[in-house]
């Protein structure tokens, strides 16, 4: 009951913070960025955000070493992520190893490290980047501290995560004999991915890839609403966007967070804090747009085609 009311205020909380939040950044200024951008702006926005769905779905099916078709990759990634657009305190991100058990018949355990491992590289690779970024003067220079901070954080992660008397030390304290399984499924998952250096290095490139296709994404409809913003502008309001996107506060649609983020680096550029939390909004409405208008067939994909 704790746990259950605890789940409901964090929702409140944030549905009024967003609610809030689009109150300043003026529901008419949010409606105007969003109707004035044209059908080949969309267009082109839509087959980017493809692109960054297709890159993930084909890094999932990387890191399953085999045990997901490419087909089924895709409709599960463009599912998770449907979900995530529609369910609040980030439940959406974790949508994937139950859905992978339901509709592939893949163990729970499966679906967990694919999760993981993709969130592992998501952060790895965006802390690369702002690292490189950093170094070329692309994004502020005190941001290289906090970047390199990351990555040792999850080389060592990387290096413990290998070590079987750690992992065999750390389950003792597990409560149950099944999340024991568990996680020992995980360790031999991790162990043999290890194992195939190729698979490692294509996750890795695909990571990074998709995050540049995020940029590009940005980029695309900023333009096409109006904002003629930097490339700097544009790497500094992603990296602000990610950042308050991992706060667990979001309500319906992750709304709330992922903006303030945005906006908040933003501003730190010169550009006004309620015309970013404006642009913010609009470029949040069309990606959910796209997310449901490629997630809601893949759902259906999925249940049609699920194994008996």
């Amino acid at each position: 009951m704790k746990v259950a009311a605890s789940r409901w205020l964090l929702l409140l909380a944030g549905t009024v913070f967003a609610w809030l939040l689009f109150l300043e950044a003026q529901p008419k200024t949010v409606l105007h960025l969003v109707t004035r951008v044209s059908g080949l702006t969309l267009f082109l926005a839509f087959v980017v955000h493809l692109a960054i769905v297709g890159t993930r779905a084909l890094r999932l099916f990387l890191l399953s070493s085999g045990a997901l078709a490419a087909r089924s990759a895709f409709l599960l990634f463009t599912a998770s992520q449907a979900a995530s657009a529609l369910l609040p305190w980030r439940l959406g991100e974790m949508v994937l190893p139950p859905l992978a058990k339901w509709t592939v018949k893949s163990k729970l355990s499966q679906g967990a490290f694919w999760w993981l491992a993709g969130r592992f590289l998501d952060l790895w690779s965006l802390a690369w980047a702002v690292a490189a970024l950093s170094l070329l003067g692309l994004l502020p220079s005190p941001l290289l501290y906090p970047a390199f901070l990351v990555l040792s954080f999850l080389a060592l992660s990387a290096w413990v995560s290998v070590r079987r008397r750690i992992w065999h030390a750390a389950i003792r304290w597990l409560p149950s004999r099944r999340l024991l399984r568990g996680a020992v499924r995980v360790r031999r998952l991790l162990a043999g991915l290890y194992q195939q250096p190729a698979r490692v290095v294509g996750s890795v490139a695909l990571s990074l890839a998709a995050w540049a296709l995020i940029v590009a994404f940005t980029s695309v409809l900023c333009h096409g609403m109006g904002a003629q913003l930097s490339l700097r502008q544009v790497f500094v309001s992603v990296l602000g966007a990610s950042l308050g996107a991992a706060v667990p506060i979001a309500g319906l649609g992750n709304l709330g967070p992922l903006e303030a983020g945005f906006a908040s680096a933003l501003s730190l550029t010169g550009v006004p804090a309620a015309q970013a939390l404006s642009l913010g909004f609009a470029l949040h409405f069309w990606t959910l747009a796209f997310q449901l208008l490629l997630g809601l067939p893949a759902i259906a994909g999925l249940v049609f085609t699920a194994r008996p």
